[in-house]
């Protein structure tokens, strides 16, 4: 007797009551339609919120309490079994349970964000970022997503898998990420994450479909099945996912380019610090600036040679510290023999004020003079050359230089005190 691929995946041979059986789970309809469309609005509602909320917190382990939560894969699992039978009702009354499901997770994550829009960043926001951009990874992905839950939902004794299948695929978070940027005002950014979501919904009803027809449920359904429904949804579906993959190509191309690029400047990194006290912690290919972060114990003091009056700064590595990047600052570095390279002859920012106010008058005084000895005493004249460029001077500190280096070093008295971070807002530094 042979066994076909469909029962050997099934567990058996699929007939009228297993039909039966997921047609109740999946497709909205009949007298329960009611009750289950409310029960689906509640646990919409609510896994929108919790991934909001683990959204706007960068909070992976909330994020994934929601995607256990979201019962947004059962219509888009619904469309699948209907579109595999053919069956023209089920089709239209998953398709449009899923479209509700879209249109409430984005609300839901634009309403929470809206009171707190004008203090949220969403670029410093991992969570949020990482859902803006989907590569063609995250379509295979969703596609395997599809091909699983396909198969729990077919088969009663793999049905606890389910909770994992709704971990690997994202369906609610870039809805709600979506809603989130649309309330910062971020479209081309919300874009994205509604390109994710596109991706996972045309990978799930594909494969969800083929996974359904080779287990035989078109065979054994007692609807009246509509060849011409199932052509022209397949149709509709295998379209979306071309287009879908012209975007995901792109961004899959800039990844790639990007992770070249990181690895080529990982290792010349890594041959310009060899014996130099310091390692390489990371690159950042993608970031406009091109982010390298080292680690190190090493801090020195370095001078811009067209700078002079800012004396001495320190050069330091860059630490991570909580969720910020920063400079780590050592205490008395000058002082610090084994951190520091002598310099001879070290002139302070004084010295330096006093000696170009000195070549200054000095410059001021002979060009009066000459002045005066070629074109007689014309205060009003001398006062006109005196204040153009004409005359050099070297570059000087006033009160205001003065007055903001100081506020500057008594906050960072401040915050070594406090050892915590202090504010340093824009009007500390004017004078009244």
């Amino acid at each position: 007797m042979t066994v076909s691929l469909g029962e050997i995946l099934h567990g058996g041979p699929v007939d009228a009551e297993e039909v039966s059986r997921v047609r109740d789970v999946l497709v909205f309809e009949g007298a329960q339609l009611r009750s289950k469309f409310v029960k689906f609005v509640c646990l919409l509602v609510l896994a929108a919120g919790i991934a909001t909320f683990g959204l706007l917190g960068d909070s992976v382990a909330v994020v994934i309490g929601a995607m256990i939560v979201a019962p947004l894969m059962l219509p888009i699992m619904g469309l699948a079994y209907s579109v595999s039978i053919g069956d023209r009702s089920a089709i239209l009354s998953s398709l449009l349970v899923s479209l509700a499901g879209i249109v409430i997770a984005v609300a839901v994550g634009f309403v929470l964000t809206l009171p707190i829009a004008r203090v949220t960043n969403p670029e410093a926001i991992q969570q949020v970022m990482i859902r803006t951009s989907p590569h063609l990874l995250d379509l295979m992905a969703a596609l395997a997503t599809g091909l699983a839950g396909a198969f729990a939902l077919s088969r009663k004794d793999v049905s606890d898998t389910l909770p994992g299948v709704a971990i690997a695929v994202s369906l609610v978070p870039p809805l709600a990420n979506a809603g989130i940027l649309f309330a910062l005002g971020e479209p081309g950014l919300a874009a994205g994450s509604l390109l994710l979501f596109g991706t996972n919904y045309v990978a799930i009803l594909l494969t969800g479909a083929l996974v359904f027809v080779v287990m035989g449920f078109p065979k054994a359904a007692a609807s009246p099945f509509d060849a011409g429904a199932r052509r022209r949804a397949v149709t509709i579906a295998l379209a979306a996912g071309l287009l879908i993959v012209i975007p995901l190509s792109l961004t899959s191309y800039q990844l790639v380019v990007a992770n070249k690029i990181a690895t080529r400047s990982y290792e010349l990194g890594q041959q310009w610090l060899e014996g130099s006290g310091y390692r390489l912690m990371s690159v950042d290919a993608e970031a406009t600036d091109g982010t390298v972060t080292f680690l190190g114990s090493k801090s020195w003091l370095f001078k811009e040679a067209d700078a002079p009056l800012l004396g001495w700064e320190v050069y330091a590595r860059k630490d991570s510290f909580y969720q910020e990047n920063g400079i780590a600052l050592m205490m008395d570095a000058s002082k610090q023999a084994s951190h520091t390279q002598q310099v001879a002859d070290v002139i302070t920012p004084l010295q330096y004020a006093l000696d170009n106010f000195l070549q200054t008058a000095s410059v001021v005084k002979a060009a009066a003079e000459d002045f005066t000895e070629t074109y007689g005493e014309d205060e009003e004249a001398l006062k006109e050359h005196m204040a153009s460029s004409a005359v050099p001077r070297q570059p000087g500190a006033g009160y205001l230089e003065g007055y903001q280096a100081t506020v500057l070093a008594i906050k960072a008295h401040e915050s070594i005190l406090k050892n915590q971070k202090v504010e340093l807002p824009a009007n500390l530094f004017e004078l009244a």
